[in-house]
């Protein structure tokens, strides 16, 4: 059973019943938060990927009439207060959130 929280109480909720499998790599997988910080950091240098398909994975994404949507492929690329690069996503999917 997955669970879902109500957004103005955080009462736990049973979740509308999805397959995310089609989701790959997310699919539904259960790491711990070790894993997921591995698997990031991974992804922050080249090596495991080339360092052309980092640049395309943080790049912004651009509508077909040329507007950027603040969201590359998969991930969020924004600046934080100190002009540094953040790249983030929420890690939430229905009945999940990392």
């Amino acid at each position: 059973m997955s669970y879902d929280q109500t957004s103005n109480t955080g009462e736990n909720i049973s979740a509308v019943k999805i397959d995310n499998r089609y989701k790959w790599a997310g699919g539904g997988f259960i790491a711990s938060a070790r894993d997921v910080v591995e698997f990031a950091a991974a992804h922050l240098q080249a090596g495991y990927l080339k360092e052309s398909t980092l640049q395309e994975l943080f790049q912004t994404q651009f509508t077909t009439d040329g507007k950027p949507i603040n969201y590359g492929l998969a991930r969020r690329p924004s600046e934080g207060k100190k002009g540094r690069q953040w790249i983030r996503h929420s890690g939430r999917s229905v009945g999940a959130r990392t």
